[in-house]
């Protein structure tokens, strides 16, 4: 559940951040980079207490939103890489042609940044099977996660 919901909202992330231009654009950008540096401890004791907080508290809603949270970042770098490398006058000279934008972004972008969905899909699954820490601060006995279950 993470994967697929990490990588649609990572690409549908990736799109927007390469095609507008937006107040704190460069900031978002750079918030993308702590999950990824930050110790997997640290992040897991402030998600518990971010969850206790807003009242969430610990079972598969807290485990889900951790693990998406920790996951997106990683797809939206690699799909935002591959949009780095897509030429806009594809996507002009489709519309030249006829093309709305649903056209467009079902015909010509995606499947040029497929590619990078696929590979940020993947990553979000790595990472997120990698979760111990996390998965351990926010599961209860009755819903864990399968890296919980392999090392308890």
């Amino acid at each position: 559940i993470t994967t697929l919901i990490s990588t649609v909202l990572g690409s549908m992330a990736s799109l927007a951040l390469y095609r507008y231009e937006f107040r704190g654009k460069k900031l978002l950008q750079a918030l993308l980079f702590p999950p990824i540096a930050i110790p997997w401890l640290i992040t897991g004791t402030a998600m518990l207490i971010f969850f206790f907080g807003v009242g969430i508290g610990r079972g598969l809603v807290a485990i889900l939103l951790g693990h998406v949270a920790l996951a997106l970042p990683y797809v939206i770098v690699v799909v935002s890489a591959r949009l780095q490398t897509f030429a806009p006058e594809l996507e002009e000279a489709a519309r030249s042609l006829g093309a709305n934008q649903w056209q467009v972004t079902m015909r010509v972008t995606l499947p040029w940044i497929m590619p990078g969905v696929i590979a940020g899909g993947l990553f979000a699954f790595a990472v997120s099977f990698d979760q111990f820490v996390v998965s351990y601060f926010l599961s209860t006995p009755g819903q864990t996660t399968l890296p919980v279950e392999i090392y308890a």
